[in-house]
């Protein structure tokens, strides 16, 4: 099944010489140079506290690092941080539900920002499973149902950039693979930047960069 992304421009993701540190010498990464393009994944590696979660809000342009610069181009045209919202969706343990909404209402909420790919929002309660819980209040759903909702929302959303943070965590084995099946349906030809360490969240992927991160003494 190929899912159809809005229009044809070319997008890179390229990030020059990124340094951050955390205050002390113990998390640091630095010299960080990458160029990521429409269709390629990009997975992030790294012990607790290495700083993946700091780099992909980075690459977001969420978070400005202390060295180097970071852009995000559609046909050749560098595009402004202020617009990067529009081109990227991503999902990560930062990321809370409200908790007085419904699955339901979370949807349609979601979907009032971004474009969706599917004909109707709403069929995606029953791609997750979560047809059941479609008018539960946040706070009364697992932690698993809530990040089977985000990484959907995500994965179902027309933009040209993903970025997904430790996806698989809280899902259990039949639930990963449930993951694993809407990446496969749903990347298509837009740009993935993956951060985990734990590698079944990537198995089956091509992998066209990898980084992974390693605290640096200074």
């Amino acid at each position: 099944m190929t899912i159809p992304v809005s229009g044809s421009p070319v997008y890179e993701l390229r990030a020059k010489d990124i340094g951050h540190s955390f205050g002390t010498a113990s998390g640091l990464f630095s010299d960080i140079t990458i160029s990521i393009k429409s269709g390629e994944t990009c997975v992030i590696t790294g012990s607790n506290g290495s700083g993946k979660s700091t780099l992909l809000k980075i690459l977001a342009g969420q978070r400005n690092p202390q060295k180097g610069s970071v852009e995000l181009i559609r046909d050749n045209v560098s595009l402004s941080h202020e617009i990067w919202y529009k081109y990227f969706a991503w999902s990560g343990p930062w990321n809370e539900l409200y908790s007085e909404y419904s699955p339901l209402e979370f949807i349609k909420l979601w979907f009032s920002f971004k474009s969706s790919l599917l004909k109707y929002p709403e069929e995606l309660l029953g791609i997750l499973n979560l047809t059941d819980a479609a008018n539960q209040p946040a706070k009364q759903l697992s932690s698993g149902m809530m990040q089977r909702l985000k990484t959907g929302l995500v994965l179902t959303s027309d933009v040209p950039l993903l970025f997904l943070d430790e996806p698989g965590i809280m899902l259990d084995n039949q639930n990963k693979q449930l993951f694993k099946s809407l990446l496969s349906t749903y990347l298509n030809n837009r740009m993935l930047v993956l951060a985990s360490n734990d590698e079944s969240d990537w198995s089956g992927l091509t992998i066209h960069h990898r980084i992974d991160l390693k605290p640096v003494t200074v």
